[in-house]
């Protein structure tokens, strides 16, 4: 049979089963799901006295039926599965969904495609960030075994009363404490996915100077939206170019050709809000190591010695320490926030 007439045919084959097995009512009817990124056929799937429904999606379930399953064994796999989501979906409590003051402290953002979401964009508000636009998610339940949120549309922030651009700068302040940035090595993140042992054996364990890193938040969904929030830039900053603003000429060992790192630049606010540039301890013991010098990096940094002797070297002194290896023209440190943008913006 062709796909309309399977998933029709699905559609009341998975609703007599329900009934059957579970001696209750329920509708089941066939819908296109409009997503982010993404749209797919559905089965909606809801108990005649329930408001709450689950989406179950059918091309998987024609592919399968293309491959050779039988119709009868999908009909059972998919009631199963939907009858198991209404039974263990989180308790939502329906009324508070409609109190803006309630729901403002799950708001969460998500970063997407304009380009291929522009039809979906039309209908939720919007921030565009070049060719990316942030959208707006209240998170209702997260964990190991998933998230569950809804994407705010325009029609709810008309019955919230407020505008986009409070929603917007609510989304700013609250996001990044409801999910967090997390800057992990690459190396720790196979390390998880794969378990440490595993990862031990196929060497993929910690490196002290490992040159990838992954950016995401804790629950590892929909990560990108980080990169709308106001201090990623500066954490990244932090993360990847802080240690190595931090060297020092009294850091740098031509002799023996080794980079003492010890310390990172931040300009993270203090808890009286100062901006100002920061040296720090590095965050781990194992932050602070010796890097060898590969011959094309001790001949940048020796000619770079001779530019600032002739030129000048860094006089800025921060937390007692001057002398900085990457500064400006004018002989002070580089900002790490304003690293991490020029490098963005190339």
């Amino acid at each position: 049979m062709d796909f309309d007439t399977f998933k029709e045919d699905l559609a009341k084959a998975v609703k007599d089963r329900l009934e059957l097995i579970f001696d209750r009512k329920y509708s089941v009817e066939t819908h296109t799901v409009e997503k982010m990124n993404q749209s797919y056929e559905a089965l909606v799937v809801k108990p005649k006295d329930g408001v709450i429904g689950v989406n179950i999606g059918i091309d998987a379930a024609f592919k399968e039926y293309s491959d050779g399953r039988s119709f009868d064994m999908i009909v059972r796999q998919i009631a199963s599965a939907a009858e198991h989501a209404l039974d263990n979906h989180p308790a939502f409590d329906l009324e508070a969904l409609t109190d803006y003051s309630q729901m403002k402290g799950k708001l969460a953002m998500e970063v997407v495609s304009a380009e291929r979401n522009a039809e979906l964009l039309e209908t939720v508000p919007h921030k565009n960030m070049e060719d990316m636009a942030i959208v707006y998610r209240i998170v209702l339940d997260s964990s190991l075994e998933g998230r569950s949120s809804i994407l705010v549309t325009n029609k709810m922030l008309d019955n919230y009363g407020i505008t986009a651009e409070q929603l917007h700068a609510d989304a700013m302040s609250i996001a990044p404490e409801v999910r967090p940035a997390v800057i992990q090595e690459l190396s720790e993140v196979m390390a998880e996915m794969m378990g440490a042992e595993q990862a031990e054996m196929l060497g993929l364990g910690p490196k002290a100077d490992e040159p990838i890193f992954v950016a995401t938040v804790e629950d590892k969904t929909q990560g990108a939206g980080i990169l709308a929030y106001q201090d990623f830039m500066d954490q990244a900053a932090e993360k990847l170019g802080g240690e190595c603003l931090a060297i020092r000429w009294d850091c740098v060992d031509f002799e023996n050709r080794i980079i003492h790192v010890n310390h990172t630049l931040s300009d993270r606010p203090d808890e009286f809000g100062d901006c100002s540039k920061r040296m720090l301890p590095t965050k781990t013991a194992a932050g602070t190591r010796d890097i060898p010098m590969v011959q094309e990096v001790y001949d940048a940094f020796l000619m770079e010695y001779e530019f600032q002797s002739v030129l000048g070297f860094c006089d800025e002194e921060i937390d007692g320490f001057t002398g900085f290896v990457f500064c400006t023209g004018e002989h002070k440190a580089l900002h790490p926030g304003a690293v991490n943008r020029a490098i963005l913006v190339q």
